[in-house]
């Protein structure tokens, strides 16, 4: 006979981290670094997305989560450089399957907010030309990860998300402004991150 692991009631003291109302706080973050010597690019990005949440149910939590996103790129070739500083705040829905110290999730999430860059342009013999772009977003993700219990309250999990998002951007240039123009942008992003329940 093969015994077939369940996840009945009698075992919620096996899987007490994520029991109805106890909280979730954490957060995850990616690091991307690029450097392209035939165009002379160098880029670098680096992403950190904080949450905090509650189990409504067993295995099934709510709540809200922030994300903070840089990016420096520099164009050598053509005498450029683009640094951007974006914030994002919304709600996010999570459900577990757990299985002993492992886990899988699944989690959909919406979010809005802004984002500040500027592009620097260095023209020989003159000062510097500065182009301000101001992005509003909208996004919607869902996603799936694992996570792996290294301690009783604490989880180190891998989490991938599609992002859909529509964006309002607005470029402006000294006393010049153009108006804001819309476009639908989709994203792939994989983090890495810890999570602590109590």
């Amino acid at each position: 006979m093969v015994a077939i692991p369940t996840f009945s009631q009698k075992d919620s003291t096996k899987y007490i981290q994520t029991n109805k109302g106890k909280f979730l706080v954490g957060i995850n973050a990616n690091f991307y670094a690029n450097k392209d010597g035939t165009e002379g690019i160098k880029s670098l990005i680096f992403q950190v997305e904080p949450r905090i949440g509650y189990f409504l149910f067993r295995n099934f939590a709510v709540g809200l989560k922030g994300n903070y996103n840089y990016e420096r790129t520099n164009y050598n070739y053509y005498n450029e450089k683009y640094v951007s500083n974006e914030f994002n705040a919304g709600p996010f829905a999570r459900y577990y399957l757990r299985y002993r110290n492992h886990g899988l999730f699944g989690e959909v999430a919406y979010s809005y907010g802004k984002n500040i860059a500027r592009i620097t342009e260095y023209m020989p013999g003159i000062f510097p030309n500065f182009i301000k772009i101001t992005t509003v977003s909208n996004s919607y993700s869902f996603g799936a990860g694992y996570c792996y219990f290294v301690a009783k309250n604490v989880s180190l999990e891998l989490l991938y998300q599609f992002q859909k998002a529509t964006v309002s951007d607005q470029w402006s240039s000294g006393n010049n402004s153009f108006p804001f123009t819309k476009q639908q942008i989709n994203n792939n992003i994989v983090t890495l991150g810890f999570q602590f329940y109590f």
